[in-house]
């Protein structure tokens, strides 16, 4: 930005001009005219404001490639950023920042005059005695101007800027958090917020991610160290924790310009000082770092870590519900083998195919158990349409007296055991009993077309399968399980 802001000769009379680095038509079209009619400050040592205008805008070929210049009145003063990241103007850069606070929050306390661009971006300063203003006096250009520059100049001159201004403090708040970012910059030779990315840049200034002036400044007076970080801290969160120095405050700790020479707020420190605060900082880099990019990645990805979340949850839940069930399952521990046979086919007519599959193992069954499933999904089906009981247990329908009205029966009865081999693990058991299945499972199917089409067809009632199982138990895991089934009806 040094060749953006230059004085020159206009018209045989000194002048000021700032390079908007733009061409005539771009000029127009960003409106930069406007800019004609901002005033800027110029504050003398003593509080005294003075408003400087701009005069006019010319095409300067001599000084840049064709691009438009606004001009106004001459003011032989340095950029205080130029100055400040001078190494070897350290000193010099202490005083003149203590007249640039100053002025500062005489325009702060002063709003009959416009609000300088935010930082110390663009303030000249005089810092000689050859010049017609006095040492201190500072020159605020007007904001729009400045802005123009920085943006035109490109990501290296906006960062350059950001460090020292918060992206979401106004008023005091803000000169105080730039006070504590150029005095970090003064004492400790580098600028406390040092990523090169805008959005990073951006994020560190919010969050206060930086090395603590104690660690980067060995030596450093505490209580400028502690001044420092207060002033550059994150937005007070609770009523317990301090609110950010005043910029006054931070005016009156660091005295007048030349009143206490930088070297004055250090002191020497021994080898085994340094090592120690050597290895803090270490230290101190590494916990940082890895605390910022965790809570930054937790911010990032709130979303996905909510629905990790939930859905771990879930899955726990899931797990959780399924073991439950699988311990809540029926099972056949402590019955004999004929009690097992018996709860078999006793589940057929309650059409409890969970029981069913508790009795058994190795797949016997299987043609039972999905005859039973059938017939569940079925009836719970029809009774959710129709709000009535569908198929009726067979022994109850016998129990019942075998109601006409009733002709959807399902279960079995008559069952008669007869157990023809026992050993301590294996068991065969003859199984007698009888099938009932509604009565439209005995027509034939080819005829059932036909028969269901005439108009004075009636269901025809439940009827029944005489059915003989040859069964093989094996004891499973301590309890009797049906291994096999053969079948003959």
């Amino acid at each position: 930005m040094k060749k953006r802001i230059f004085n020159l000769e206009l018209n045989g009379k000194p002048v000021l001009g700032f390079d908007t680095g733009l061409n005539p038509q771009a000029f127009a079209q960003a409106k930069m005219a406007l800019a004609i009619s901002q005033p800027g400050s110029i504050v003398y040592p003593n509080g005294r404001i003075e408003t400087w205008q701009p005069t006019s805008v010319a095409d300067v070929e001599s000084h840049t490639s064709g691009n438009m210049i606004i001009f106004g009145p001459f003011f032989p003063g340095e950029e205080l950023s130029d100055i400040i990241n001078t190494a070897e103007r350290r000193q010099e850069a202490f005083d003149l920042f203590r007249y640039w606070l100053r002025a500062r929050i005489v325009m702060e306390n002063n709003r009959d005059y416009d609000t300088p661009y935010p930082g110390i971006e663009g303030s000249l300063v005089i810092s000689s005695n050859n010049s017609s203003y006095p040492v201190g006096t500072v020159f605020f250009p007007p904001a729009s101007i400045i802005k123009r520059i920085v943006d035109t100049e490109g990501e290296t001159a906006i960062l350059n800027a950001m460090r020292y201004v918060h992206p979401d403090l106004t008023g005091e708040e803000a000169i105080s958090f730039t006070a504590g970012a150029v005095l970090y910059r003064i004492f400790c030779g580098a600028s406390a917020f040092v990523r090169n990315s805008i959005d990073i840049l951006r994020e560190d200034l919010r969050e206060a991610v930086f090395t603590p002036p104690e660690l980067k400044a060995p030596g450093l007076d505490p209580e400028m160290a502690a001044l420092i970080k207060k002033a550059m801290s994150q937005r007070q969160q609770k009523k317990t924790e301090e609110p950010r120095p005043s910029a006054e405050s931070i005016r009156d700790f660091i005295g007048n310009p030349y009143s206490k020479p930088l070297s004055s707020w250090f002191r020497e420190l021994n080898e085994e000082e340094l090592a120690k605060i050597r290895l803090d900082q270490e230290q101190y880099s590494r916990k940082k770092e890895l605390t910022v990019k965790t809570r930054r990645f937790v911010i990032r990805n709130t979303t996905m870590l909510a629905i990790i979340v939930i859905s771990a949850l879930s899955l726990a839940l899931i797990v959780r519900g399924y073991i439950k069930q699988y311990a809540e399952r029926p099972n056949t521990i402590g019955m004999t083998p004929a009690e097992v046979v018996e709860t078999y086919y006793g589940a057929f007519g309650d059409m409890d195919h969970m029981l069913m599959e508790a009795c058994v193992i190795n797949r016997a069954g299987r043609g039972d158990i999905e005859m039973v499933i059938n017939f569940f999904v079925m009836s719970r089906m029809r009774q959710a349409y129709e709000m009535t009981v569908i198929m009726m247990p067979a022994q109850d329908w016998i129990d019942a007296g075998k109601p006409e009205s009733v002709i959807n029966v399902f279960g079995i009865t008559d069952l008669s055991l007869q157990v023809l081999e026992e050993a301590e693990e294996r068991v065969i058991v003859d199984a007698r009993y009888l099938l009932w299945l509604p009565g439209n499972y005995f027509v034939e199917e080819d005829a059932r077309e036909e028969l269901f089409s005439q108009e004075d067809f009636v269901f025809p009632p439940p009827g029944n399968i005489e059915s003989w199982d040859i069964l093989e138990l094996t004891l499973h895991r301590g309890a009797w399980r049906i291994s096999a089934i053969t079948r003959n009806q």
